[in-house]
């Protein structure tokens, strides 16, 4: 399939205006003053409809549609509240709550006559969902009728989960910790790399990009890099190889802030099952302080944190994690400590995180196991 329909039904998550493809979508009415547009106050569901007919050959193998002619569910948002209720893309819609919908069988191919079709036909019932709505879809399935009961989202939801469908889509996959072996110390100095890669072949670029480059001033020694802009979030790398999987130990790594605009960071990260679920104990330069951070389904949650002053750009520093049982506690240059208590997680991977556009150089990541006291 063209990646412009690819990324275009990526984004498209409205209930029922004709977002398939962006470019047979009308501008949104502007609102008067004070007022917000419909598409702020309407409530969604998470799915993309299209017409068959409109789909050429290789499109249709791509979506697995054998369908000729008619609308069908191209895209189902995932996490959204359809997918949660189980709504499949190929999905033929009969109705919404109660109101049947066009088969659309009859629609010409054209871009005039899919406008009309979707802003005269299928937007006005769409328009009618609120958020909290509990939406009632009837489709039909293999030629079964289905009926699905989703409750409907608000627009900054939808964004979000529209946001982290995409991140999903072209992020590395995290391999699942279970099965892995004893856990055994490791060490990665990023002396070694493979010729033609950036990274050593067991340290994984979950987000952000993560380079292996000469330290400024000593090109002898090798240090990995993070230099990618990732928004309100983390940039995880992850040290990846059987024996690495963590319930208890200790992890330490050096790290220097390069800079950054909105952001000065580094960090350690710890029993990670996922590239959304983790904890991350995170140097933060411009809120000056030390935090052990719960990530759930990508979202943070600070647990803990300490004031420590920002240290300066281009300069060496040391921190270290221990984690046993529901205790983390992390130290920064041997001095600035931090505590907390959480039992989410109970095993995962080990690495080291930015955040934000934060660049930040790492080195010497090292993790032994072992519970208290040893």
């Amino acid at each position: 399939m063209r990646r412009a329909l690819l990324a275009v039904l990526g984004l498209s998550v409205v209930l029922s205006t004709p977002t398939t493809f962006a470019a047979d979508a009308p501008a949104p009415d502007k609102p008067a003053d004070g007022e917000k547009s419909r598409d702020e106050t309407r409530g969604y569901i998470g799915i993309s409809w299209q017409l068959a007919q409109r789909l050429n050959d290789e499109e249709r193998k791509e979506l697995g549609i054998t369908l000729e002619k008619g609308l069908f569910i191209a895209y189902v948002l995932p996490s959204g509240p359809a997918d949660k209720a189980g709504v499949k893309r190929g999905d033929r819609p009969v109705s919404l709550n109660g109101t049947a919908l066009p088969s659309g069988e009859d629609v010409a191919k054209d871009d005039e006559s899919f406008r009309a079709f979707m802003e005269g036909k299928l937007k006005p019932i769409g328009e009618k969902t609120n958020p909290g709505d509990t939406v009632e879809l009837v489709v039909t399935r293999d030629g079964k009728s289905m009926t699905f009961h989703c409750v409907a989202v608000d627009k900054k939801t939808s964004d979000l989960l529209s946001d982290e469908a995409n991140r999903e889509s072209w992020s590395v996959k995290v391999p699942p910790p279970e099965g892995r072996g004893a856990p055994a110390a490791s060490k990665l100095d990023f002396q070694t790399v493979p010729e033609g890669e950036s990274r050593p072949a067991d340290f994984l670029q979950v987000t952000g990009y993560w380079e292996v480059a000469a330290e400024d001033g000593k090109p002898d020694n090798k240090v990995v890099v993070q230099s990618t802009d990732e928004g309100d979030s983390f940039c995880l790398g992850l040290s990846v190889a059987d024996g690495r999987v963590y319930k208890d130990g200790k992890a330490s790594v050096r790290f220097q802030l390069k800079g950054g605009e909105r952001s000065v960071s580094a960090g350690i990260a710890v029993r990670c099952r996922d590239r959304r679920n983790y904890y991350a104990v995170r140097l933060d330069g411009v809120a000056q302080n030390l935090a052990i951070v719960k990530v759930v389904d990508s979202i943070p949650t600070v647990l803990a944190k300490t004031e420590a002053k920002s240290p300066k750009l281009g300069t060496w520093h040391t921190m270290e994690v221990v984690f046993a049982g529901g205790t983390l506690q992390a130290t920064l240059d041997g001095s600035v400590k931090v505590e907390a208590k959480d039992t989410t997680f109970a095993e995962g991977w080990a690495g080291i995180v930015t955040w934000g556009d934060a660049s930040s150089a790492f080195d010497d990541l090292a993790v032994t196991p072992g519970g208290p006291g040893k």
